[in-house]
């Protein structure tokens, strides 16, 4: 009965939503950039951070501060997010984009 306790309490904080700078274990020490999103185009394919245009790949993964699997429709205007992007034919392609809390602050 113990066990089950605790098993379920182990459980119910892995979904509590992030806060701070206390990131779960799958996000990444540092981001290519971090800021808020702007504008989210999916139909596009696009997303503006911190007034910087991105294109989005076809198989963009997205992390929320709840799971590992998220998509691109757990994505709203005005969250704060960090990504990992790289250069392809002269665009910005975001590749994996993970949900940051509000107060996000890297450390130094």
């Amino acid at each position: 009965m113990n066990r089950l306790i605790t098993l379920f309490i182990l459980l119910a904080g892995l979904s509590l939503p992030v806060s701070g700078n206390t990131l779960p274990e799958y996000y990444p020490p540092t981001f290519t950039k971090w800021g808020t999103l702007q504008n989210l185009n999916i139909q596009n394919g696009t997303a503006v951070i911190g007034d910087q245009g991105f294109r989005l790949s076809a198989r963009l993964q997205v992390y929320t501060g709840s799971s590992r699997y998220g998509t691109a429709h757990n994505l709203r205007n005005g969250m704060t997010v960090g990504i990992t992007a790289s250069t392809q034919q002269r665009n910005q392609l975001i590749r994996e984009m993970w949900v940051l809390p509000k107060d996000y602050k890297p450390a130094l």
